[in-house]
């Protein structure tokens, strides 16, 4: 129990210095998709594999002119990995859009 209490501890404290400055857009997707910083080392990904990701958007819950919250996180994921050092030519990304999301 105490160990488990010092890993959460030793988490919090390292990831505060990137939670202090807040959300960050860009760089592959700029002006959208904010993200936190990660701290370094906390999220390990091969720099050298090629990703192959894809995402479902059935549904909205945004007012029409809104933002879809979907479409939010595909910027979300592709920034995150940018900021990871992930090439987005490494990224291989399909949005599959159907139903009221369209």
């Amino acid at each position: 129990m105490i160990r488990q209490l010092l890993t959460c501890l030793v988490a919090l404290i390292t990831a505060t210095p990137a939670l202090a400055d807040g959300p960050q857009t860009g760089p592959t997707v700029p002006d959208f998709g904010p993200v936190f910083g990660v701290p370094r080392d906390s999220y390990n990904l091969d720099n050298d594999t090629y990703y192959k990701v894809s995402m479902d958007a059935s549904a909205t819950d945004a007012s029409p002119g809104d933002i879809n919250r979907h479409f939010e996180s595909v910027a979300r994921f592709l920034n995150m990995h940018a900021r990871n050092g992930i090439d987005r030519d490494n990224i291989d990304f399909a949005l599959v859009v159907h139903g009221p999301a369209g």
